[in-house]
Parts: C-alpha cells; structure tokens; sequence
C-alpha cells in the first residue's frame, strides 16, 4: 500500500523514483513532469490525472486505472500496463518502447528515432 510519506513526496515535489504507490488515491492530480521511474503504482487510481511529459519509464502499472487521464509526451518505455483502464486516455507524442499495453502485448512503438506517438491512442 502507498504510504503517506511517498503520497507527500510525490504531490509536493512529483518526485518519486522507485516507490511504491500502491492503491494511491491520485485521481484528478496533476502530475506534469513527474519522476516516477520504476514506480510502483498498481491498482493506483489514476482517472483523469495529468502526467503530461511524466517519466514512467519501468513503472508499475498493472490493473491501475488511467481513463481520461493525459499521458501526452511521456516517457512509457518498458512501463507495465497489463490489465489498466487506459479508457479515453491521451497518448499522443508518448514514447512507448518495450511497453506491455492492458492486452499484455508488447508494444514497440517509438523505439527509433521517432519515438513518439504520432496521434491519441484510445481503447
């Protein structure tokens, strides 16, 4: 389980780095340039929560719920979003490299010298 330290850390600085945020409450946060490489965020309430230009490279997301939340220009390279909502979530201009997408394929999209989504992504 998240506890409130991570919590505190993360919505003061959107710094949390290798952490665990399970079961977060992040619901409507914004989160824009959040560091949360290798985070651990599953089963995290994440609904229309802005992580624009987030860094989530290796984080945890699996069975989290991201509908309608704005990932745009993130960094999702090897992120884990086996079994999450991403329902109406944005996406565009996101990096998605070795990403395992809620379907638990293996999406390399990105991984060259255009690295980013060209337009939203929508489940």
């Amino acid at each position: 389980m998240a506890n409130a330290k991570n919590l505190k850390k993360l919505t003061k600085s959107t710094a949390c780095p290798n952490r665990d945020l399970t079961h977060a409450n992040l619901r409507g946060v914004n989160l824009k340039s959040a560091q949360l490489v290798g985070a651990n965020l599953m089963r995290a309430e994440l609904a229309e929560s802005i992580l624009l230009e987030a860094d989530l490279r290796e984080a945890n997301l699996r069975a989290t719920n991201l509908e309608w939340a704005d990932l745009r220009g993130s960094d999702l390279d090897e992120a884990d979003f086996t079994d999450a909502n991403l329902r109406g979530a944005f996406l565009g201009g996101a990096r998605i490299c070795n990403t395992t997408m809620p379907d638990e394929r293996i999406k390399f999209t990105g991984c060259s010298k255009r690295p980013f989504l060209e337009e939203d992504t929508t489940e």
